[in-house]
């Protein structure tokens, strides 16, 4: 307790040991829930998020994350209730306040609901508003995207481009409803359990009358219609 006091009374407060304090007392199981919310509120003071903290009222705790991009970080972490493995995509802090990315960013994933389909990420949990940061819910794919799955040999190409064939038809079902996603490309295909391959990362997808425009934000040049970066309307 002195040295927790100790970091917790520095003017300049160091994350890294808050989470590693963190950390232990979550594993140690005690019952020290006021030290825990004081920990977790110094960093949420400082608009961030660090391993060992929960979210959803402890359903959620964070292990790491797995990926970033223009709009949102991916954490992966582990549902308490399910004990499962699960990733938080969480808006980044920069965009809380810009109403369009949020509405964007809250839209997406309402609408990724709809897209019922084996080979399209499914949301676990809706957007939520927790202590300023905005966040949802979706299943973790554990066998990594399309690159490393063929760096590895998990599957060789010929099996991999007729598992690709069910990421089209997952294309079909996303334009049936009036959306595009906007951001395919290697990262976003990922490999689940008997190399079933699932879309995920509708961060940029499009619908009609959005209020988001921004779409070549973080957009793979390599990877894109050139209508996109022409400005022309692709829905």
């Amino acid at each position: 307790h002195q040295n927790l006091s100790l970091i917790l009374n520095r003017p300049n407060l160091r994350i890294a040991e808050l989470s590693h304090r963190l950390d232990q007392l979550y594993s140690s199981r005690s019952s020290l829930d006021r030290e825990i919310l004081s920990i977790k509120h110094q960093i949420r003071a400082g608009a961030q998020l660090v391993r060992g903290e929960t979210l959803s009222e402890g359903r959620y705790r964070l292990r790491q994350t797995i990926g970033s991009g223009a709009l949102a970080t991916v954490w992966l972490a582990r549902d308490q209730q399910s004990e499962k493995d699960v990733a938080v995509r969480v808006l980044k802090t920069e965009y809380s306040h810009d109403m369009a990315r949020v509405r964007h960013f809250k839209d997406t994933a309402y609408r990724m609901t709809e897209f019922r389909h084996k080979s399209i990420i499914r949301i676990i949990q809706e957007p939520t508003v927790e202590d300023g940061l905005i966040y949802f819910t979706e299943e973790f794919i554990e066998n990594g995207d399309l690159e490393r799955v063929l760096n590895t040999s998990l599957i060789d190409k010929e099996q991999c481009i007729k598992k690709l064939s069910d990421v089209c038809d997952a294309l079909v079902l996303v334009h049936k409803n009036e959306a595009a996603h906007g951001d395919i490309k290697p990262s976003n295909i990922l490999f689940g359990r008997d190399c079933q391959v699932t879309l995920t990362d509708f961060e940029f997808t499009t619908f009609p009358r959005t209020s988001f425009s921004d779409a070549t934000i973080g957009v793979h040049p390599l990877f894109s219609a050139p209508e996109v970066f022409k400005g022309m309307k692709i829905m």
